[in-house]
């Protein structure tokens, strides 16, 4: 379709075969993504056209959030949103809240996460946009910490505004996947739905969602999917001091996000896999594992990379090293956004063996 378009200089179709290109290309290889929504990017401004621009912003922006740099994905998704709502197109507005909330959940900033999510998803119902619905329920449920990112944060409330608590939205986000027949949705809202079971004790419940999340993504080729809903996996086996399934897990995660060049995903699981180690004694395979990642001057922009940091801090304690472990966990504490984010026991449990080390018992 693409070569067609571009013989025939059919501009529109150029530009939303680029659009279709970067999408399919999202489930396994991120670099070719972004190169095609680049170029979306370029045709849709020769076009003038503000619908057709905001789209492809969106796109690359949400490129740029799974690629650890949310600014510049806040750069995007801002141009997009002024765009829609001076054209006053209701479906790109609810789109872009959906991406900006998508962009503050990925960045750690769970209180601005909430927020956009508590304006996308009334508008999404308004407008019946149920794929994008499914996903921002799902979203949102992984936003208020019902998941992995329960190491550094609390897990919070729904914005009472959705009038729902959380298993109710994400049954609801599987319940969409499946009438509009959407396997990639479905993989993704059943993994999250596992999460959830397995924190609530329904181990039986949790552990065959998360399987049946992980046996879509594979049957779909869904690299993406895969590797996050083995990070889930992992988690829950962690949870359960299952150490050795929960090392698969989490190596399998790596391997996979390192084929399609995702570094939030691999940083993700790269953090829990050295929290197990250290967990199970293997301080000398965590420090290796760990690698560029093990320093204080590495970035604390993103949830992942926190997530980084309390492994290497809790690497450091292990090691012997409780003064520089103290130094470097209040960096993380003060890198986390306010917004009524309380933090996690995990982290502050973790904080307080550090003051034991330190003899700091005041």
């Amino acid at each position: 379709v693409l070569e067609r378009a571009q013989e025939r200089r059919d501009e529109r179709s150029e530009w939303q075969a680029l659009l279709d290109l970067a999408a399919l290309w999202a489930s396994t290889d991120y670099q070719q993504t972004r190169e095609y929504c680049e170029q979306a990017v370029g045709r849709a401004r020769e076009m003038n056209d503000p619908a057709a621009l905001g789209d492809s912003l969106n796109r690359l922006g949400n490129w740029y959030s799974n690629a650890v740099q949310p600014q510049d994905a806040l750069r995007y998704h801002s141009e997009a949103l002024t765009i829609f709502e001076r054209i006053d197109d209701r479906p790109g507005v609810a789109a872009t809240l959906d991406l900006l909330g998508v962009t503050f959940y990925m960045a750690g900033d769970m209180g601005k996460a909430r927020h956009y999510y508590s304006r996308a998803i009334p508008l999404l119902r308004l407008i019946d946009d149920r794929p994008r619905l499914s996903s921002a329920l799902t979203t949102i449920f992984a936003s208020v910490g019902q998941d992995w990112a329960s190491w550094t944060v609390r897990p919070q409330t729904v914005p009472p505004s959705l009038g729902k608590d959380a298993r109710e939205l994400i049954e609801e986000a599987v319940e969409i996947a499946r009438s509009i027949g959407s396997r990639a949705a479905e993989s993704y809202a059943i993994g999250v739905l596992g999460a959830l079971s397995s924190m609530q004790g329904d181990l039986r419940s949790g552990f065959n969602e998360l399987y049946a999340s992980l046996r879509i993504a594979q049957e779909i080729d869904h690299v993406l999917w895969s590797t996050s809903s083995s990070i889930r996996l992992g988690f829950a086996y962690h949870e359960l001091l299952i150490h050795d399934r929960a090392q698969e897990c989490f190596r399998h995660a790596i391997d996979l996000a390192g084929e399609m060049d995702a570094p939030f995903f691999q940083q993700a699981a790269t953090s829990m896999l050295v929290l197990d180690l250290i967990e199970t004694g293997d301080v000398v395979e965590a420090e290796s594992v760990l690698g560029v990642y093990g320093s204080s001057d590495t970035e604390l922009g993103t949830l992942a990379q926190r997530a980084l940091r309390l492994a290497y801090c809790a690497l450091l304690l292990a090691q012997d090293q409780p003064k520089e472990a103290l130094r470097s966990i209040d960096t993380l504490i003060e890198s986390i956004p306010p917004g009524g984010i309380c933090l996690s026991p995990h982290l502050l449990r973790l904080r307080g063996e550090i003051l034991i080390a330190a003899h700091r018992f005041g």
